[in-house]
């Protein structure tokens, strides 16, 4: 027995899922969707009825077991291609930070050819020219690394901290402390990082 869901062509059916049915589960799993709203992208038809309706023939569909299932699969799915694209672009900016144009010259100085230059320095590279090559800021690399764990950390300015970088552009101090966490840990925010 098949339920139609605001659709009369559900089409070839996978795992027991209609094509209407999966992309409701694909915009169920995601984050701040409501299930009224997955159902009204995945059967367009729905738009034009009440919210109320809308909103019983959305959570019918959700209760089904393979329905569940399926958004639990995409939900587990995005949050694993989240996370790795977080820690991809912390090591992309990582190895940014670290890079050393040297590396794209031989020990002649002339410019390796670009299947000669490693991974990793390759990464850091913005242009390259016939004698010359362009690499990506380090600095912006650093920056961008260091707000990030400074929100992770929660970590702010203290007033001079935060007059040092408004006067002068310069936010050592404010760097030096957030190193100094990320070093020895947020317990240890108490003891002075200069001493």
């Amino acid at each position: 027995m098949f339920i139609k869901h605001g659709h009369s062509n559900q089409g070839h059916r996978i795992n027991g899922l209609s094509a209407a049915e999966e992309i409701f589960c694909i915009e169920a799993a995601k984050p701040n969707v409501t299930q009224s709203a997955a159902y009204k992208i995945a059967f367009p038809n729905s738009a034009k009825w009440k919210d109320r309706t809308v909103w019983q023939r959305a959570s019918e569909l959700m209760a089904r077991p393979a329905v569940k299932a399926k958004v639990a699969e995409f939900r587990e799915k995005s949050n694993t291609i989240g996370v790795m694209q977080i820690e991809e672009c912390l090591l992309t900016l990582s190895h940014i930070a670290r890079s050393d144009p040297r590396k794209c010259f031989d020990e002649n100085g002339a410019l390796k050819k670009p299947n000669e230059i490693d991974n990793l320095t390759a990464i850091a590279i913005s242009e390259i020219g016939a004698k010359s090559v362009k690499m990506l800021s380090r600095i912006d690399a650093v920056d961008k690394l260091l707000r990030f764990h400074v929100q992770r950390l929660g970590v702010k300015p203290t007033e001079d901290e935060a007059a040092t970088i408004d006067q002068e552009g310069n936010p050592y101090d404010w760097a030096r402390r957030v190193a100094y966490l990320l070093t020895y840990g947020a317990e240890a925010s108490t003891t002075d990082p200069s001493s």
